[in-house]
C-alpha cells in the first residue's frame, strides 16, 4: 500500500469516527429538545449527571452522555428546570423564597418577613443548595442554645449590658470624683508649700508621686465619662441589632419546626436534595 492508500485509509476510518460521534451528538441533542418541549426533567437531568442519575435509580443500562456540547447554554436550561423544581422545593421546604437575580441563578432568602435573610444558592443544574456556612452555623447554634435557655445573642447582648452599666456609673460618680480631685490637688499643694528636711524629702517626693498618679487615673475616667454618651448610644444600637437577629432566629426555627422535627433532620432532607428529586420525579414518569 502506498502512502496515498495509507493516508486515504487514514482518512476514511478518521471520517467514519467522526460521523458516529456527530450522530451521538445529534441524536443527544434531539433528546435534550424534546425533553424541553414536553418538560421532560428527568430526562435532562439522566444527561447532565449520567453517573449520579445511575447511583440513585439503579439502572446500569442508562448511556453516559458528555453534555459539554451544550455548555453555552447552561443558564437557559437552568431557568427551563427551575419551574418544576422551585414547585418540589415548596412543598418540601415552604419556607426558602427563591430570587432569579440573573437567569438561571438563585439566591436562596429563609422566611418572607421583613428583613428576611439571604441565606444561600440554589444550583438548579446539580438539585442542590449551597448554604451560607455563617448563617447555617448561626441557626445550628441557636437551635443548641435553647437547652440553656438562651438565644443565639444572649451572651454579648449581657456583655454589652453590662459595659453600658458601667458608663452610666461612670457618668454618675463625676461629681465625686470632682470632689476627690480638688482633695487631691490641695493636698498636692500642701506637700509642695513644706520645707521637707533632707531625710524627708524621698518620703514626700513618694506620697506627691502617690497623689499625682490617682489625678491622672481620675482625670482618665472624667475623659472617659465625656465619652461615655456616645459609647452607651452605639453600644444600644448594637444591642438592637443583636435583638433583631435573635428575633429573625427565631422565626427561622420556628419555621423550621413546622415542616421539620428537628434541625439535624433539615440538614439529612436537604444534604439528599438531589436523590429526593430524582425519585419524585420517577415516580410522576
Amino acid at each position: 500500500m502506498d502512502n496515498n492508500q495509507a493516508r486515504n485509509s487514514e482518512r476514511n476510518h478518521n471520517d467514519n469516527q467522526l460521523e458516529i460521534n456527530l450522530d451521538h451528538k445529534i441524536k443527544a441533542l434531539k433528546v435534550i429538545q424534546r425533553a424541553i418541549k414536553t418538560n421532560h426533567d428527568l430526562d435532562l437531568y439522566r444527561m447532565i449527571d449520567s453517573s449520579k442519575y445511575k447511583q440513585i435509580t439503579r439502572d446500569q443500562n442508562i448511556p453516559d452522555v458528555n453534555l459539554s456540547l451544550i455548555n453555552d447554554l447552561n443558564d437557559e436550561l437552568s431557568h427551563h428546570l427551575s419551574f418544576q423544581l422551585i414547585d418540589y422545593l415548596g412543598k418540601e421546604f415552604p419556607f426558602f423564597y427563591y430570587d432569579e437575580y440573573q437567569l438561571g441563578h438563585f439566591n436562596i432568602y429563609f422566611g418572607n418577613w421583613w428583613d428576611h435573610k439571604l441565606f444561600g444558592t440554589l444550583d438548579v443544574l446539580n438539585v442542590a443548595f449551597n448554604f451560607d456556612p455563617k448563617e447555617l452555623d448561626k441557626l445550628k447554634r441557636s437551635f443548641q442554645l435553647e437547652s440553656e435557655h438562651k438565644m443565639y445573642n444572649s451572651d454579648q447582648i449581657e456583655a454589652i449590658s453590662k459595659k453600658n452599666v458601667g458608663l452610666q456609673q461612670l457618668q454618675e460618680s463625676q461629681h465625686k470624683r470632682q470632689a476627690r480631685e480638688y482633695s487631691l490637688r490641695e493636698e498636692v499643694k500642701n506637700l509642695d508649700s513644706k520645707n521637707a528636711l533632707p531625710w524627708d524629702a524621698n518620703k514626700l517626693k513618694s506620697q506627691k508621686q502617690k497623689l499625682l498618679a490617682e489625678l491622672s487615673h481620675l482625670a482618665n475616667l472624667d475623659d472617659q465619662a465625656i465619652k461615655a454618651h456616645h459609647a452607651i448610644e452605639a453600644n444600644d444600637h448594637h444591642v438592637l441589632e443583636l435583638s433583631k437577629e435573635n428575633t429573625i432566629l427565631e422565626y427561622e426555627k420556628q419555621n423550621l419546626r413546622n415542616t421539620f422535627t428537628d434541625f439535624q433532620q433539615f440538614v439529612e432532607k436537604s444534604n439528599n436534595l438531589y436523590r429526593d428529586y430524582i425519585l419524585y420525579l420517577l415516580k410522576k414518569a
